[in-house]
């Protein structure tokens, strides 16, 4: 709605038109269910046992563990079909509204209308006799009239409903007006919270918890929003705003700065070798690309397609996934030395950011959570950042330990190989017994009467076609000289 609202807005801004802006109180929990149901079911039959099921009969409620009362109007709370039942309640006033045959948008039928300086339907009454009946009642204090025309200095049109100045319209959320608004909006609205999020979240004792929190905060979703409905050029210095704090967040909270290219990598997909700090301004025209054509290909409308739109196709998550690749590419063909390329190069293997988008919960099981000095090191690895200060032989084989902690992943004295090696063997073992596999650890004599052969790590007697399946398992270091690749079939 808002690309549609923004499109209508440049298109009539000379024009003697005005924005009027409804409010109903407590909408969503007031509208008559009776009315959104007959809308719903009329429109979409196959969906009537649902809706029937979910709302023919009053919900009970429990309010602070002792009152009990019942729920009989409105759309329930959670329900992810709520906003679309409002929008068949709204849809009896609409219909009787666009009998009348107003100037509107096409396709914009929610809850704003470009009328006439006439305000026929206003004045009629249609909102105020007809709206209670559907549980909807009109809160003209809370409506909003703007004029399109910015040098319009007349006042509103209508009794109570108050004047908005056309550079400062804004529409669910979304700033629809000037630059400076726009901007002045993004930022209220992200980065006055932002601040206290992120200092909380570098407070907290578990960093992996914290990182986690990091990426999937309010804050990061809020951002989201404004990248998809607003465009960038209306708000980059807030975007600026926005990466640097949590850059600044994310170091602190893994203990260690970020150099410019270890950002790079920290801001790429998990699946490509970093931690998911999706940076708004790479992002954001993508984002926005993306929002408007699916929005407009929804609404079924012509736009005024901007020239940014222009430069990325495709999903939101497929235009962020080719940005990620291309950064990706860039930091294999700036790396240093073959090192730094082949660990770039395997970071991209299945699975090998798993412990950073796992949840860290113990709900079932301590799988997921690490230790927060023990993940700080790990991240620390993945990014190729020193993880001590400098080199000094090792305690057990008296090899050089290095600053990145490549010989700790494959010293053969501490035991950790060995570990490592029975830790992913019993969580094997654990999910074919999950699975009813009836799997067998150790499994000895699978190869027939021959010495000198190790046993299978985790044996199934019974896999595919009747035939036995043994899996051994081998922990490999990434920067080995002979590196182990299984062949292509």
């Amino acid at each position: 709605m808002a690309h549609s609202l923004r499109d209508t807005m440049a298109r009539h801004v000379g024009s003697d038109l005005g924005l009027l802006k409804i409010d109903f109180k407590n909408a969503f929990n007031l509208v008559d269910r009776a009315a959104f149901m007959r809308a719903s079911c009329s429109a979409l039959p196959r969906l009537s046992k649902w809706t029937n099921w979910c709302y023919s009969n009053p919900s009970l409620l429990l309010y602070d563990h002792q009152h009990v009362f019942w729920s009989s109007s409105g759309v329930q709370q959670g329900d992810p079909l709520g906003p679309l039942y409002f929008c068949f309640g709204l849809r009896p006033l609409v219909d009787e509204i666009s009998a009348l045959n107003p100037c509107t948008t096409s396709g914009t039928w929610m809850m704003a209308a470009l009328l006439r300086l006439s305000l026929f339907y206003f004045g009629s009454g249609i909102l105020s006799t007809k709206g209670p009946s559907l549980g909807l009642h009109l809160n003209p204090a809370k409506c909003e009239w703007s004029w399109l025309n910015p040098s319009t200095v007349s006042p509103s049109p209508i009794s109570g409903v108050p004047l908005v100045p056309t550079d400062k319209v804004c529409m669910l959320g979304v700033p629809l007006g000037s630059d400076t608004f726009s901007a002045s909006f993004v930022d209220n609205k992200l980065l006055s919270r932002l601040s206290t999020t992120v200092s909380n979240l570098e407070d907290f004792q578990d960093s992996q918890a914290a990182l986690f929190l990091l990426r999937t905060s309010s804050s990061i979703t809020r951002a989201t929003h404004f990248m998809r409905t607003t465009p960038l050029a209306h708000w980059e210095a807030q975007a600026v705003q926005f990466d640097d704090r949590v850059r600044q967040a994310a170091g602190n909270i893994l203990g260690f700065p970020f150099p410019d290219h270890v950002y790079t990598q920290a801001c790429l997909t998990p699946s490509l070798g970093g931690l998911g700090l999706r940076r708004v301004q790479v992002h954001a025209p993508a984002a926005f690309a993306a929002s408007f054509r699916e929005s407009g290909c929804t609404a079924g409308e012509e736009w005024i397609i901007p020239p940014t739109v222009l430069d990325h196709f495709g999903s939101q998550k497929k235009a962020s996934f080719r940005i990620d690749q291309t950064l990706h590419a860039s930091l294999l063909a700036s790396a240093p030395d073959p090192r730094e390329r082949q660990r770039l190069a395997r970071l991209v293997a299945p699975h090998s950011g798993a412990f950073i988008t796992a949840v860290p919960s113990s709900e079932d099981g301590t799988d997921t959570v690490m230790r927060p000095r023990n993940f700080q090191v790990a991240v620390g690895y993945r990014l190729g950042v020193p993880v001590v200060s400098s080199p000094f032989p090792c305690p057990l084989c008296e090899q050089s330990f290095d600053i990145r902690g490549d010989h700790a992943a494959c010293c053969t004295r501490t035991g950790d190989v060995v570990v490592r090696h029975n830790r992913i063997r019993n969580l094997l073992d654990r999910v074919c017994h999950e699975g009813l596999l009836e799997p067998q650890l150790e499994k000895k004599g699978i190869l027939g009467p021959t010495s000198g052969r190790r046993p299978g790590d985790v044996t199934l007697p019974i896999w595919a076609d009747g035939k036995r399946l043994a899996i051994d398992v081998a922990v490999t270091s990434p920067y080995s000289r002979s590196p182990f690749f299984l062949p292509r079939r």
